[in-house]
């Protein structure tokens, strides 16, 4: 699933935890994924702290009572993700924050950060991340008890999972989309609707069946551990008790130990099958045991659960006062999952918006350092590149075929002298302006100082270079410079020289250079491209400038 947003440099330690966390070490995997994403940090690899950190929270999910943690994870990723335009990477992380949003019971920012998710996804999206960013709010529906819009979103995602192919997502997915049909199933039960109850959970039953066989192939414990809760949970709505307890029973085989969320789950499936079973007596320690599991994890949810089941066996055994303590408690902690939530929910708001604020302070000071990066590297009348900024290009041109071409203005100087210095700046800008527009996108301009500019050509041989040239020299000169002066006329001379002419940037600017006193001598208004001869205007004449 994440696997498609790993860089190269780090790919083999992310899928290696990854793995780890798939096995059920899950705390294994949490410690080697913390170490990793530092070092990510430290080598100034974002994109695999991203993906480390992206799985971290997908780490903090599966855990469950990690949940704020992992929603400063998902953040995190999501940050970095944009900051480097990887909006794939961005959805992910976007559709895991909106997952946690879900697990803290915040549905409202949920929703609104999963399709945030859903809009960043464009046709080049890579199909197990649609799939992912998919599911996710096909989720978030069905926990807004939106089930009917739900079921198409959650489709979608094994559709595009099964496409990828990604198999052990596929499986993920087919869990989600059979609890959207047994939620259907409960509604139906609830609406005494038997005939539409059944159809529902054989629906779930048939599709979970697919997940399971799919974790199992995988070798995924903690989803092969949830298929088989949830098939016996979804057999026991239908009655079929002796095959609940039949996949209830296959929880022991699976080779790992179970994280304390899955253990609390098993339990509490496995003591409500009994008490439909009429075993209520056999259900009391698992609903004890689980309720033991659910404090000390602080998953208040999970406690409610017990506590009602609880309270179930109690009243079945006769034990009406104790079944009447259990439901008082049960009460009590929803009012205190009503109490944490608002709680969470300030906490998250404010966590929101103490980071906008913070991330607004580092946007404006990162638009403050770029604006004086580009001060720095740009000429200030012309706006093209400046000395320093050619210098660093040249840099960058050693192992490249390119071409240089050095211009200058003919006889600049009595422009300034005629017709004022804000006539000669003007000359200066319009020309800057002809050099930016000219050649394709790769060509770089830079204003050495005076009337000088300078051409960096990558990829391009001595012919293109002097048909690049030769249109410039001509726009140059046939430009209507009298909007500036009525009697201002301009031109230029250009030298030219290629990467195979000498030994390194420098050495080929020189060349140029020369070149360029070439073309001066053979009578201005010219483009050189090799030594002791010159390309003349094609009428034969020599315009000079600022020549009334």
């Amino acid at each position: 699933m994440f696997q498609v947003l790993y860089p190269r440099t780090s790919a083999p330690r992310l899928a290696r935890i990854w793995r780890t966390g798939t096995r059920g070490a899950v705390a294994v995997a949490q410690a080697d994924m913390l170490a990793l994403t530092a070092e990510c940090r430290m080598a100034g690899d974002q994109e695999g702290e991203g993906c480390a950190v992206l799985q971290l929270a997908w780490f903090s999910f599966q855990s469950g009572g990690q949940i704020e943690a992992g929603l400063e994870q998902a953040a995190t990723a999501k940050r970095l993700f944009k900051a480097l335009g990887r909006t794939d990477g961005e959805a992910a992380a976007t559709s895991m924050e909106a997952w946690l949003l879900v697990e803290a019971g915040l549905t409202e920012e949920a929703s609104e950060e999963s399709r945030a998710a859903l809009s960043l996804l464009t046709e080049a999206s890579h199909p197990s991340i649609r799939g992912f960013v998919t599911n996710v709010l096909g989720v978030v529906l069905w926990c807004c008890r939106q089930i009917d819009q739900a079921i198409p979103y959650c489709e979608e995602a094994v559709r595009l999972a099964t496409q990828a192919p990604d198999p052990l997502a596929t499986a993920w997915w087919r869990i989600n989309l059979a609890g959207v049909h047994a939620a259907i199933g409960y509604r139906a039960t609830a609406a005494q609707r038997s005939a539409d109850a059944a159809r529902a959970f054989a629906i779930a039953i048939d599709i979970n069946a697919q997940a399971l066989a799919g974790a199992a192939a995988c070798g995924d414990h903690w989803c092969h551990h949830l298929a088989l809760c949830n098939a016996a949970e979804y057999l026991c709505a239908a009655r079929r008790i002796d095959e609940a307890l039949a996949q209830l029973a296959l929880c022991d085989t699976i080779p790992w130990t179970p994280l304390r969320r899955s253990r609390t789950h098993y339990l509490s499936i496995r003591a409500e099958t009994l008490i439909v079973a009429g075993r209520a007596g056999e259900a009391r320690p698992l609903c004890e045991e689980s309720l033991r599991l659910a404090e000390q994890a602080g998953d208040i949810e999970a406690c409610m659960q017990s506590l009602r089941s609880l309270s179930t066996v109690h009243e079945k055994a006769g034990a009406h006062k104790k079944a009447l303590v259990s439901f008082k408690r049960f009460f009590d902690h929803y009012q205190m999952l009503a109490n944490e939530n608002a709680q969470r929910h300030a906490r998250l708001t404010g966590i929101r918006y103490e980071t906008h604020r913070l991330r607004e302070k580092a946007d404006a000071a990162e638009a403050k350092v770029a604006s004086l990066v580009l001060t720095s590297r740009s000429d200030a009348l012309t706006g093209l590149a400046n000395r320093r900024a050619l210098d660093k290009t040249l840099a960058e041109l050693d192992g490249q075929s390119y071409a240089l071409a050095l211009l200058d203005l003919d006889r600049f100087k009595l422009i300034n002298d005629r017709f004022s210095h804000m006539v000669g700046d003007a000359v200066l800008r319009q020309v800057g302006a002809f050099l930016a527009g000219c050649g394709s996108t790769n060509v770089t301009a830079a204003r050495l100082g005076g009337e000088e500019f300078v051409l960096v050509m990558p990829e391009t041989d001595r012919a293109a270079a002097v048909r690049l040239c030769e249109a410039l020299r001509i726009q140059i000169a046939t430009y209507a410079w009298q909007r500036h002066h009525p009697k201002l006329k301009v031109t230029t001379s250009i030298g030219i020289a290629c990467h195979t002419e000498a030994s390194d940037p420098q050495a080929t600017l020189s060349l140029a250079d020369d070149r360029l006193y070439q073309a001066k001598n053979l009578g201005r208004n010219r483009v050189v491209a090799t030594s002791n001869q010159g390309l003349r205007h094609p009428t034969g004449e020599i315009a000079r400038a600022a020549e009334a």
